[in-house]
């Protein structure tokens, strides 16, 4: 079969801008986002009630609903694009506002759960003071690292390229991981849905390396929560919540480009929304249903975290709301619209909705995969006790929570019994963190940060029964411990200056709001303030964003190159030379995300060198349970298995590849290279060195045999 080829196409002198194209792109994305934030906003205050915290973490919740809601919808349509997702998400925003303004709740109402009785002006400045400094801390931090681009092993090899890949095809599809885990094509990819929504406005990744950030703001105000529904005065629970996320554990995470932050917060929402009296609100069942659902939808590691939530099962069948008004029905409902799909997917494709986890429990073989995961060689306690890696929590933090976790079973015992928020708290991260260690393939603390995070409510359990102003020193000798830590610890180096520029912030921002000014004139005051800082940030993005914007291009090469060696130069090659739009083919290589380019128009596709391979699921299953260090290794071996030169020479003139980049790393050789070598003519070398080679395809037709 005979293809004609183009000629290449020369690339654009400039890319990176044409004409004010960058600074429309970035309007659109902030109005985009500011629109549904507002209508959330709009929605959850007048028709959800409660203080300014509950609403927010409601807004917060209904935001990324939004988003999860437009990407799944346009995507299972096949109507993905950056131009699709503006008008479908205004209509729901416009929905939410219409909705919001039939009429408005009580905020102690019969629909509302009652609200701590503390409220003074002293508690409101130490809640401000506490989100300031760490939302101004994690400014600093994505300020200084504005020029890092991905470089995440899961965001370079399936988070990233994924919603790229959606956003070129206009459908979710599934994203195959060649020579990785193959969980990670089958598994759910709710946080790629979310790195869609940011990247499709943009065209880039300028923003979607913070995707985080949301998450980890919202994080605190549901610890917060959490804290107070456990007895902590706002103040404390304030102190508890910042010292939780200024763990180096969380707030790392902010310019990493994952799903963990995600995965924790819709978990803690599930087990606030489950908790004391805020089970029996009206939007209980909702939120419940909401925020498990999105939980599910992110990846198969939730099972870690379901342990905390199954304690709580017994929350529904003791309210009358959940048992008369159908919570249940409603709530499961909505976990399955949005989770399901994920599971369906894979029963449809290979008769297991948890494919490719091979199931057996007692002799019993109840699911059929291609392999069953072993326990991870290197797992224990010490995992968490004596982490020093980018995601492990240090090990005096985790001492402290041991030692708030032993308190809190102390004065909680008779209560453990009756309240299912302390028992959440007490028991949920024992179970949680006992089955990853007894059951996780990988050494990987982030599968349990939602454990990790409920640790902190123990310490709120503490310190609620401590004397008076007590508490308020334990919270804040919690939060000095945590933050000293993360401060000391590894790079980057400027991280004390972070907290220097946080700390000037929230003085400024606290005693602003302490002032005892006229409610109107305070309101007004804030508002001109706001509004200053917006046309100043607008007026400062206009002038500079484009020239951002080629800078980060054009170190993001020189950062990989420093990380990834000669491998980056190999994707700096492509970068460079290849023509946007092209077909990439890869081999022996996972790190895809760079073959898309800065502005993701090139596709990437891997030609199967094995007979009869088309997809992952056609690979024979494992014959003996795999730990995660064993599996990307024993697949990259099942793959190239029986390679043959025709098989691959018929797929790749199939895929329709332009170019073709071959990694060469692993000890067994890649067998593109030997095909290449026995018939060199089609390919033109564009780059060689040990560890990449850049071919261009010269002619398709000279590869028909």
């Amino acid at each position: 079969m005979h293809r004609p080829r183009l000629e290449p196409r020369p690339a654009p002198p400039d890319d990176a801008a044409v004409g004010y194209e960058d600074e429309l792109r970035l309007a659109y994305a902030v109005a985009l986002n500011a629109v549904a934030l507002a209508a959330a906003h709009r929605f959850a205050r007048r028709r959800m009630g409660g203080d300014v915290i509950r609403r927010w973490i409601d807004a917060g919740l209904i935001y990324y609903l939004l988003q999860y809601i437009v990407i799944g919808a346009l995507g299972m349509m096949g109507l993905l694009s950056p131009w699709t997702i503006g008008p479908l998400a205004l209509m729901l925003c416009a929905l939410l506002w219409a909705g919001s303004g039939w009429r408005r709740e009580e905020r102690n109402g019969r629909n509302v759960a009652p609200l701590p009785a503390e409220v003074s002006r002293i508690n409101r400045a130490a809640v401000i003071g506490c989100f300031t400094f760490i939302a101004t801390y994690a400014l600093a931090y994505i300020h200084h690292q504005r020029h890092l681009p991905p470089t995440a092993d899961d965001a370079l090899t399936y988070h990233l390229p994924a919603a790229v890949q959606w956003l070129q095809t206009g459908g979710i599809g599934l994203f195959p991981t060649w020579f990785f885990n193959p969980a990670n094509a089958y598994s759910p990819l709710g946080g790629s849905v979310f790195m869609a929504w940011l990247i499709a406005p943009m065209g880039d990744d300028s923003l979607v390396r913070f995707v985080q950030l949301g998450p980890l703001l919202l994080m605190f105000l549901v610890i917060l929560e959490i804290s107070r529904l456990l007895g902590a005065r706002m103040a404390t629970a304030a102190l508890v919540a910042t010292a939780a996320l200024m763990m180096r554990s969380f707030v790392n995470q902010v310019i990493v480009p994952k799903d963990d932050l995600f995965l924790t917060v819709f978990c803690l929402i599930g087990v606030m929304s489950l908790a004391g009296g805020r089970a029996e609100e009206k939007w209980s069942p909702w939120r419940a249903g909401s925020a498990i659902g999105l939980l599910l939808s992110m990846k198969y590691t939730a099972m870690f975290s379901l342990p905390i939530l199954l304690l709580m099962a017994d929350v529904p069948l003791r309210h009358a709301r959940w048992r008369r008004r159908w919570g249940w029905m409603i709530a499961g409902s909505i976990v399955l619209a949005l989770a399901g799909p994920w599971y369906v997917r894979n029963a449809l494709l290979t008769g297991n909705p948890l494919f490719p986890i091979d199931l057996n429990i007692a002799g019993v073989h109840l699911l059929t995969g291609l392999f069953a995961t072993g326990r991870s060689a290197n797992l224990g306690v010490a995992t968490l006790m004596g982490g020093t890696s980018f995601y492990g929590p240090p090990r005096i933090v985790m001492v402290a929570l041991v030692i708030a976790w032993l308190a809190a079973a102390v004065v909680s015992a008779r209560p453990v019994l009756r309240d299912p928020l302390a028992r959440a708290c007490v028991v949920g991260p024992v179970l949680s963190i006992a089955l990853f260690t007894l059951a996780a393939p990988y050494t990987e603390v982030r599968f349990v940060y939602p454990a990790i995070a409920m640790l902190f409510g123990c310490a709120a359990i503490a310190f609620a029964k401590l004397p008076r102003a007590g508490d308020y020193i334990a919270g804040g000798a919690l939060f000095a411990l945590v933050a000293g830590t993360t401060l000391a610890g590894p790079a980057p180096n400027p991280k004390p200056l972070f907290a220097v520029i946080a700390l000037a912030v929230t003085i400024l921002v606290t005693i602003g709001s302490a002032l005892p000014l006229h409610p109107a004139g305070n309101r007004w005051l804030w508002r001109a303030t706001v509004a200053m800082g917006a046309a100043f940030l607008a007026g400062y993005a206009f002038v500079f964003w484009t020239a951002y914007l080629r800078q980060y291009a054009a170190d993001r090469s020189e950062t990989w190159s420093t990380i990834y060696g000669d491998a980056a130069r190999g994707w700096a090659v492509v970068e460079r030379d290849v023509p946007p739009g092209s077909v990439i083919a890869y081999a022996n290589t996972h790190f895809v995300y760079p073959l898309q380019g800065f502005r993701h128009r090139n596709r990437v596709v891997y030609a199967p060198v094995r007979p009869g391979l088309s997809a992952l699921h056609q690979l024979p299953p494992a014959p003996q349970p795999l730990a995660g260090e064993q599996i990307p290794a024993y697949f990259a071996e099942q793959t190239r298995q029986g390679a043959d030169a025709r098989t691959w020479r018929a797929n790749l003139v199939a895929s329709g590849a332009d170019y073709l980049f071959v990694g060469k790393s692993g000890a067994t050789p890649p067998p593109e290279l030997a095909f290449i070598a026995e018939r060199p003519e089609p390919f033109e070398l564009l780059h060689d060195n040990p560890a990449a080679a850049v071919y261009r395809i010269r002619d398709a037709g000279a590869l028909d045999d």
